[in-house]
């Protein structure tokens, strides 16, 4: 399992609450930074996504995630937004695969 950094910031909250998440992320053995070059391709799938800047931490996990090995699945709440983005790399069907939690 890879976690994009930035998705700490939609999770994190600084209390008890996040024992959940702290032992996932221990155990998923690789946090990606957000680069400069993360955020450029990011905000370059946001215009071909046709997305504006409140999907900014969603094109930045699609953009993590499209870097990683195929297969590739991305685990979200918000799966209207993220499956555009996917969408917006133009990748073949498949490789990217996008389930609600």
């Amino acid at each position: 399992m890879v976690l994009a950094a930035v998705t700490l910031t939609e999770v994190i909250r600084g209390d008890g609450r996040d024992a959940n998440i702290n032992r996932t992320v221990a155990a998923s053995g690789q946090v990606i930074p957000v680069t400069e070059e993360i955020g450029r391709d990011a905000g370059k799938l946001l215009r071909l996504a046709g997305l504006d800047g409140r999907c900014t931490v969603d094109a930045m996990v699609v953009t993590v995630a499209a870097r990683q090995a195929r297969p590739v699945v991305i685990l979200t709440s918000d799966p209207n937004d993220i499956s555009a983005l996917v969408d917006g790399l133009g990748l073949p069907k498949g490789e990217i695969t996008v389930i609600p939690v």
